[in-house]
C-alpha cells in the first residue's frame, strides 16, 4: 500500500514537469504490485462504502468543461474591451 501512495504522490508532482521528464519518470518507477492487504482493503471499502469509486476522481468532467468555458468568458470580455487581461 505504501508502494502504491507513494507512486501516485510521484506522479502527481511529475505533472509539473515537461514531458520528457515524465516519460523518464514512468519508465523508472515499477509498477506496484498489489498485496493481500491490499486487495482487503478495496474489498472492505466496496462493501461498507459504496460511494467510494466516486472519490477516486480527482476532478469531475462537467468542472473542467466550466472552467473552459469560463476562461474563455474571461478572455472575450477582454478582448472585446481592449483592455489589460485579468490578473
Amino acid at each position: 500500500m505504501y508502494h502504491l501512495v507513494l507512486t501516485i504522490v510521484r506522479n502527481l508532482r511529475s505533472g509539473f514537469r515537461s514531458r520528457q521528464q515524465l516519460s523518464v519518470l514512468k519508465r523508472s518507477i515499477p509498477k506496484p504490485k498489489l498485496r493481500n492487504s491490499d486487495r482487503l482493503l478495496w474489498v472492505l471499502l466496496k462493501s461498507y462504502w459504496t460511494g467510494w469509486p466516486q472519490w477516486l476522481v480527482v476532478v469531475q468532467p462537467r468542472t473542467v468543461v466550466g472552467w473552459h468555458r469560463l476562461g474563455f468568458r474571461l478572455f472575450w470580455r477582454w478582448k472585446s474591451r481592449g483592455s489589460q487581461p485579468p490578473a
